[in-house]
């Protein structure tokens, strides 16, 4: 009979660890990038929900698995939403004229092409969720074709003698001189229409989604679990944006009331794949997310609770004193004394809601053992185990082997 394999040692287990985690260096870098990014998005609250929402989910799956692309995309997708939602403040007659300042022109560059990189990203991230990989065959193939499609368009755009940049709320779209053209005189460029070259990236993400539902189709088990809530995400985009553009054609100056449906699907893509890694276990880092939104509620209600204290304070203190020192401590410890029992409570419900094995896990065995001290019979101490087994571990098949009269059973 072949011996089975020994488990890794502790240093290989400790090596795996290294090997698919950041190295210190590198988590400073990324959480200096996101700290830049919500300083540029912090001017419009929409670019700031969206950028918050896909780039806490990226640098979380970055740090700790680094070597997956699901967390770069994300956080590239997150930066896109920065160029594509904000409207830079820039003096736009002389970016009309070819004299604005550089600050001034490389952010209407950047927005200029902001929105295609978001969506290519979009396309990339619905064809290689949840593995990281293209599949194999055609729809593997396809699937490649499509991204480098949404890439070159992305180049195009953003070295054309001449980008878009909307005004007016997204309302207007004008051309500005671009100072980073590449061979501005070449005769390719009076037969691209870079005013349309939204069309075939629109096209790539509708192509993605159908390949994306297609593979949904086929998917068993796992697999099909962790794409359900992601391909409905993915659909609510897509449906958005192309009633966006639509309306915006047929309607010409209506306004950004055409882009509220989109509003609301966009962060449902992050929340999606929150679901994911939290309630099927992808990538193995569902306790970290855990921990990481525990910490988060956490600190924003005892941050909202010191804000209210400082304020009531002042009010009931102020005919007794002008000194705003005793409020701020007073303040602070509270908000200190409360913070521990919060988090443990928040975890509590944290843990109920997408780790409902983990929680429920202890008191089964606890119910269990004191089922056990009081049964006599083999059969029914088996029909018991079988029973904690399933409600707690949740196996697809299960057996139980026991020796009676030197024979097994």
């Amino acid at each position: 009979m072949q011996r089975a394999a020994d488990p890794p040692g502790p240093a290989v287990a400790r090596t795996n660890r290294q090997a698919s985690s950041m190295r210190p260096a590198g988590r400073v870098a990324v959480l200096m990038i996101d700290a830049l990014g919500f300083v540029l998005a912090a001017a419009d609250p929409f670019a700031l929900l969206f950028y918050a929402t896909h780039a806490l989910l990226a640098t979380i799956l970055i740090l700790r698995r680094p070597r997956q692309i699901i967390g770069w995309l994300l956080l590239v997708i997150a930066f896109g939403f920065i160029g594509a939602t904000s409207e830079p403040r820039v003096d736009l007659p002389a970016l009309l004229a070819g004299a604005a300042s550089w600050p001034d022109f490389l952010a209407a560059w950047a927005s200029s092409w902001s929105g295609y990189a978001l969506f290519t990203a979009y396309a990339a991230l619905m064809l290689l969720f949840p593995s990281g990989h293209f599949g194999g065959g055609a729809s593997g193939r396809a699937g490649r074709v499509l991204v480098w499609i949404g890439i070159i368009v992305t180049a195009l755009v953003a070295v054309a003698p001449k980008v878009g940049f909307n005004s007016n709320g997204g309302s207007t779209t004008v051309l500005i001189p671009n100072r980073l053209a590449v061979l501005p005189e070449l005769g390719l460029w009076s037969v691209v229409p870079i005013d349309a070259m939204i069309a075939p990236v629109v096209a790539v993400l509708i192509v993605s989604l159908a390949l994306t539902l297609r593979r949904y189709w086929r998917a068993t088990g796992m697999e099909k679990l962790q794409l359900r809530w992601l391909v409905a995400a993915f659909g609510a985009v897509v449906l958005g944006v192309i009633a966006g553009l639509t309306m915006s054609l047929v309607i010409p100056g209506i306004g950004g009331a055409i882009w509220i449906p989109v509003i609301f699907a966009y962060p449902t893509v992050p929340l999606a794949i929150y679901f994911a890694v939290t309630r099927y276990r992808l990538y193995e880092i569902d306790r970290i997310v855990s921990r990481t939104i525990t910490w988060a509620v956490t600190t924003g209600l005892v941050a909202a609770l010191f804000a209210v204290l400082i304020v009531g304070l002042q009010a009931l203190l102020a005919p007794i004193t002008n000194q705003g020192t005793l409020v701020v401590a007073a303040s602070t410890l509270a908000a200190a004394a409360l913070f521990m029992p919060l988090y443990r409570r928040v975890q509590i419900v944290v843990d109920r809601r997408f780790n409902r094995t983990r929680y429920d896990g202890q008191p089964a065995l606890e119910a269990f053992g004191t089922q056990l001290r009081e049964e006599v019979e083999l059969d029914a101490v088996s029909t018991h185990l079988v029973g904690v087994a399933a409600r707690t571990v949740q196996p697809q098949a299960i057996g139980l082997w026991t020796r009676q009269d030197g024979a097994t059973r």
